[in-house]
């Protein structure tokens, strides 16, 4: 019985290669996606300790609504008025989840009255899991020092 042997190969391997661009391009996917939730959504959030200050968001099946200094509303990047945020939030939830979850992200300089304003608008489209966003302070907001 004779047994035949192969010389070794001499080219690179590129399987490696390979999954490593794909996972690159992966990831670099996700984060362009995550930095779109927050588009043409320019506030400063006002600073919370504790527990609540450092949760992480995460803005994945979230409907995130932002007031800015001024008092205007941002749904989807879009500027909304606030007589017509009822009316935007019906057709923005028709295609969504039931128990969609909306973020209100309201600029530490903004209206209290503006806030309570979508608040109210939120809580009268139905919505029950409804989240403030904050900007966390303090040892717990990770800048590193203990």
């Amino acid at each position: 019985m004779r047994i035949e042997r192969r010389a070794p190969s001499r080219g690179v391997d590129v399987v490696p290669l390979i999954d490593t661009v794909f996972l690159l391009l992966v990831i670099f996917l996700v984060m362009v996606l995550r930095m779109r939730v927050d588009e043409g959504l320019h506030v400063e959030l006002p600073p919370v300790g504790g527990e609540a200050g450092a949760a992480a968001a995460d803005d994945a099946g979230k409907l995130v609504i932002g007031v800015d200094p001024a008092g205007e509303v941002v749904v989807r990047g879009r500027s909304v008025a606030r007589s017509a945020l009822a009316a935007e939030l019906a057709h923005v939830l028709s295609s969504a989840r039931p128990q969609e979850t909306v973020e209100i992200r309201g600029d530490r300089e903004a209206p209290h009255g503006a806030v309570m304003a979508v608040l109210a608008a939120v809580q009268g489209a139905g919505i029950r899991d409804i989240r403030f966003q904050v900007a966390p302070v303090g040892p717990m907001a990770g800048s590193g020092s203990p």
